[in-house]
């Protein structure tokens, strides 16, 4: 494990020494000093507005099994998690903290996340066949480390939904009879019972077709909501495009390569992908890589800030997180 974590690291390291090997430390410390203070704030505010309505979207999966505060505060809680912790181990902290302080079984808070992931999978998926409607792309592609990340992150994320409905629905329909199988096995029993949660809950969830339909809504305007946080971004910022196409592309092809590569805190990836698409507009790699820094920086402090809020009301630490399922 502690090999893993070193070359996580290893690869994290090199990719922002890449990021920021031509960037003029004196040009950047002036771009940031120049900023807007009024556009800064409104980021933020759209970064609290997109997770009010996260926190929505989770309340309406877990079938209102507890408050919306509540699920307000352990939202909070995981996406600091899944910020801070190496491979997206964080994100099995949510279903932990509902199962452990809200008594909501473990596999249906898994359920509700999967459900969750797969709607922003698929939203993003939406946005990579759209984003060569918004801007003109380069005949090779966006290539970044000689990929281009708008075929592969379009390529992923369509195998993600795929493969993701096909074990809904293998789930679903032959769950039964695997699980009845295994049942013999009793050393499965807790993970049986897991699985078993788990597929009633994704049964209940599919039972209401109108409301799947508003999740998926609810899904559009949340990301919807993030694009225009970070056209708040750019607004802020000289010399930077300020068009809603400019911060889509921005988005968008961040957080396919964040998908893709999960470094911890998503740094060096982040500012790779989003510093590129800049390079579109003829920013230079001193503006764009600042901007790509101040933007996933400003992520980073608003959830830490709000997630060590709701932590220490939970009195909880990263450290007591240790993700252990109980029915």
């Amino acid at each position: 494990m502690k090999a893993k974590i070193f070359i996580i690291l290893l690869v994290t390291f090199g990719f922002l020494m890449w990021v920021l090997r031509d960037i003029n430390v004196h040009e950047a410390m002036l771009a940031v000093q120049n900023t807007n203070p009024i556009w800064v704030c409104m980021m933020f505010l759209g970064h609290l507005c997109s997770h009010f309505l996260r926190s929505l979207r989770l309340w309406i999966l877990l079938e209102y099994k507890t408050s919306y505060h509540r699920v307000f505060s352990i939202n909070t809680i995981g996406f600091l998690a899944i910020n801070v912790m190496p491979m997206r181990l964080g994100e099995a902290v949510r279903p932990y903290l509902f199962s452990e302080r809200e008594k909501i079984p473990f596999g249906e808070g898994l359920a509700a996340i999967f459900m969750e992931r797969l709607l922003d999978v698929l939203m993003l998926l939406l946005m990579l066949m759209v984003m060569g409607f918004v801007i003109s792309l380069p005949e090779q592609g966006l290539e970044i480390a000689g990929i281009d990340v708008v075929q592969a992150g379009q390529t992923a994320a369509a195998g993600i939904v795929v493969m993701g409905i096909i074990a809904i629905i293998g789930l679903i329909f032959v769950g039964p009879y695997i699980l009845s199988w295994l049942s013999r096995f009793l050393f499965l029993q807790p993970l049986l019972n897991m699985a078993n949660k788990f597929r009633s809950a994704l049964i209940t969830l599919f039972s209401n077709p109108l409301r799947a339909g508003g999740l998926v809504l609810l899904s559009m305007i949340v990301w919807l909501l993030t694009i225009s946080s970070v056209m708040m971004a750019l607004w802020s910022f000289e010399g930077l495009p300020h068009g809603f196409d400019a911060a889509w592309s921005c988005w968008t092809v961040t957080l396919a390569g964040m998908t893709a590569i999960p470094t911890p805190g998503f740094f060096g990836v982040y500012e790779l992908c989003c510093s590129k698409v800049l390079s579109l507009w003829g920013i230079s790699q001193t503006l764009s890589t600042t901007f790509a820094l101040f933007l996933h920086l400003g992520q980073l402090v608003f959830i830490t800030f709000l997630g060590s809020g709701f932590m220490i009301a939970e009195g909880l630490s990263l450290r007591t997180l240790s993700v252990r399922p109980k029915e």
